[in-house]
């Protein structure tokens, strides 16, 4: 008899919630960028990247480390997987959309084109929410059935190490946010002992100070105001 244990998937409704929180918020930060202000205009360019590459590693760990295992330990998961990877190519057309439109934007902080891109945003936005909805009322269950800790855990791992030293606080700080004390205290608890002490007031005002330069507050609204 088998004595693995099965995934732990409270952190995967939390990324959830980040995405659904700065994507969400992503239309009106490029709406309130004034005409010409090119400063501004690279500030939230660069936000876009941050949680650009943020979603592409989690994607992207999905579908190599998670699907293609859940496909073989149940008949449930081949159709419902099968969707959620079309919605991650649905998904990712409409990325490459918008980060062509950011590229040209960031340096001219066009109104016109501010405002094609924060439809497109705005549908991006859209898309994802009904994306993570699926897989969280879907695939969840059968992740948390089917899927190893060990297993999950290299999934979160690869994840993870496409994340720039640089960025590991602020983005840190996305997830506590909005995050369950419990988990976030626990993924403390692992880290290594040079970074442990004070992790999670760094991380706090780093979010903090980022939300404050991108959406002009520290306390932007969460993901059940939007």
């Amino acid at each position: 008899m088998s004595t693995e244990t099965h995934a732990d998937i409270r952190d995967m409704y939390m990324a959830h919630t980040v995405f659904r929180r700065e994507f969400g918020l992503l239309p009106a930060a490029i709406s309130n960028v004034p005409t010409a202000d090119v400063t501004r205009a690279q500030v939230v360019a660069q936000h876009y990247e941050l949680i650009h590459e943020m979603l592409h590693h989690h994607h992207q760990a999905e579908d190599i480390y998670l699907f293609p295992r859940l496909v073989g330990r149940t008949q449930e998961a081949p159709p419902i997987v099968a969707a959620l990877e079309a919605q991650h190519e649905e998904l990712d057309n409409v990325l490459a959309d918008l980060t062509a439109g950011v590229n040209g934007w960031r340096e001219t902080a066009d109104p016109a084109q501010g405002a094609r891109l924060a439809e497109t945003a705005g549908r991006l936005s859209g898309l994802l929410d009904d994306h993570m909805n699926a897989e969280e009322e879907q695939a969840m269950a059968l992740i948390a059935q089917h899927i190893t800790t060990a297993e999950y855990g290299e999934m979160v791992a690869v994840g993870a190490a496409g994340v720039k030293p640089d960025d590991m606080m602020v983005l840190f700080g996305m997830v506590m946010y909005e995050g369950d004390p419990e988990v976030i205290k626990e993924t403390i608890d692992h880290m290594p002992d040079e970074i442990r002490p004070g992790m999670a007031e760094r991380a706090a005002g780093a979010f903090a100070r980022h939300s404050e330069l991108v959406h002009g507050t520290p306390t932007p609204p969460k993901s059940t105001e939007l």
